[in-house]
């Protein structure tokens, strides 16, 4: 596995390419100034340039795209090992290009300009091939196997653990920003919170006013917010009542 080509200059590339480095021979991304910036010398921005000598294709597409790509792709390597990178396609979606096909599936959130270290990330592989996980054991200590419904389950998990959170961490920066505060106030608490739901567990460590049943303090709340994000605030306030009431 010592050429390897990215198809893809997205935010995984991003990590990806680096954590291989060497070994990687081209990469290609719609975008060339993406592809030239993770690999100098060896980008493209065409499909058809991709080269077909390569002993790895790893393809870190948005996941829209990785079906039509391996569609597109077919026969250019049928004896090289093919693996994509997504949480929720499933290894399916590669057969056009052969027999040695998997997934490498890292459970991390990736963001150009963010070089993340591969080796304490978790990675989830798919596929017969031994090669996979020779693959993901050259990036990381722990490497763990799952098929296409538990990783679109993980992948399901995550966008509840990861994005979804971030996403009420805008809206807190949001409420601060607009009363001239800063959101590294609530580091502390955030560090805080995380630390504890990974030592004991996010069922025990859960704390507040919905947790409390304290109804004069939500309704205080919402008054205090504008309607949408009064009714998101209701509806988190009644799902984590309802967890504590099984």
């Amino acid at each position: 596995m010592n050429r390897i080509v990215v198809i893809g200059g997205g935010n995984v590339a991003a990590s990806l390419v680096p954590a291989l480095g060497d070994r990687v021979v081209q990469v290609y991304s719609r975008t060339h100034a993406h592809a030239e910036e993770l690999a100098p010398g060896r980008a493209t921005d065409c499909l058809d340039s991709v080269t077909a000598d390569a002993d790895v294709y790893i393809i870190t597409l948005v996941d829209d795209a990785v079906a039509p790509t391996a569609q597109r792709l077919a026969r250019l390597n049928p004896g090289a090992l093919w693996v994509h990178t997504s949480g929720s396609v499933p290894i399916e979606a590669l057969e056009p290009l052969g027999p040695r096909r998997g997934v490498v599936y890292p459970l991390q959130t990736f963001s150009r300009g963010r070089r993340r270290d591969f080796a304490d990330i978790p990675i989830f592989i798919e596929g017969d091939d031994p090669a996979v996980g020779l693959l993901a054991r050259s990036l990381s200590r722990r490497v763990l196997e799952a098929d296409s419904a538990r990783r679109r389950r993980l992948h399901i998990a995550a966008v509840f653990g990861c994005n979804f959170v971030n996403h009420l961490w805008a809206i807190a920066d949001r409420l601060l920003g607009d009363d001239g505060m800063s959101f590294d106030l609530l580091e502390p608490l955030l560090r805080e919170t995380l630390d504890k739901a990974v030592e004991t567990g996010p069922r025990s460590g859960q704390t507040g006013p919905a947790r409390r049943g304290d109804t004069r303090v939500m309704e205080s709340h919402k008054k205090m917010l504008p309607p949408e994000l009064a009714d998101l605030y209701s509806r988190l306030s009644e799902s984590i009542i309802k967890m504590y009431r099984q």
